[in-house]
């Protein structure tokens, strides 16, 4: 992945302190066991889904705009003993065709004896990363009532949504425009109900594989590919999209993700709008 060197140059002043995955792990149970709530279960249980390997016996969390398509490729590539192309990761009929089980089923998940990977980025990112996707150049669609409300439908509208009209739709969190892409990780994966081996990370995404591959004798021909790399507006950088939104709904957007940086070593810097890490990257 050629792109994957290139973010992590440009970040390390942001993610000098690395930890291996699963030392990642280990903090996140830590912070589980303080803060976690064992009655609780997801309420959005449609929007999750892990993704098993037999072959290897590793169990992946796949959270949408986290290098989650590659990942599923990836998997399918070591399921299968091959290093072509295997199509589309989305697909459940070619995931299974190439070894890997989609499980929606919680209780089945949660008793699974594979090895537990859960693939995670910055919350700020990955939310950037959504509206450059999903967003950016295109048109509403079904997007229309949930980012401007009841407005009279026949009124003039711009054809595209701004990055702070998409970003105060997500913080409004109406439940009637719901998206997997955006929600908060605690809501998409039960984080804290099941026990991870391993934490990765796309801001390390490469060194993290490997680790993987080395704790399962994975032969080191397999690749890691990137997919579905959108670059937005050129030139313009995390902290540019950061540092336009006005200071309430930066705050807004900040308490909606709180949890998940305090469950993943996530923060982020409020004067420069800078993601950064606490204790472990």
């Amino acid at each position: 992945w050629q792109q994957w060197p290139n973010l992590r140059l440009k970040q390390l002043d942001t993610f000098l302190k690395r930890c291996d995955p699963h030392k990642r792990a280990l903090i996140l149970k830590n912070q589980c066991e303080k803060s976690f709530n064992p009655h609780a279960m997801l309420n959005t249980t449609s929007y999750w889904r892990l993704f098993a390997d037999a072959r290897h016996e590793i169990l992946f969390c796949a959270l949408p705009k986290t290098g989650a398509s590659s990942w599923k490729s990836f998997l399918m590539k070591i399921a299968s003993d091959t290093t072509s192309d295997v199509g589309p990761p989305h697909s459940t009929a070619n995931l299974r065709k190439h070894g890997v089980k989609v499980i929606q089923n919680y209780v089945l998940a949660k008793e699974v004896t594979y090895y537990k990977v859960l693939q995670v980025r910055h919350p700020f990112t990955r939310l950037i990363s959504a509206y450059k996707d999903k967003i950016y150049g295109k048109q509403f669609g079904h997007m229309r009532d949930c980012l401007f409300g009841n407005r009279n439908k026949t009124s003039t509208l711009p054809a595209q949504a701004t990055w702070i009209q998409f970003a105060d739709y997500v913080a409004r969190g109406s439940p009637d425009c719901i998206n997997r892409h955006w929600l908060p990780y605690d809501q998409l994966c039960p984080i804290c109900q099941m026990e991870f081996d391993a934490v990765t990370k796309l801001e390390t995404i490469s060194e993290d594989v490997e680790f993987v591959m080395d704790v399962k004798n994975i032969s080191r021909v397999y690749r890691i590919d990137q997919l579905n790399a959108k670059s937005g507006t050129v030139n313009k950088t995390t902290e540019d999209y950061l540092k336009e939104l006005p200071e309430e709904l930066f705050s807004k957007l900040k308490k909606m993700f709180q949890n998940d940086m305090n469950l993943l070593g996530y923060d982020i810097d409020e004067h420069q709008r800078k993601p950064t890490c606490t204790q472990c990257c």
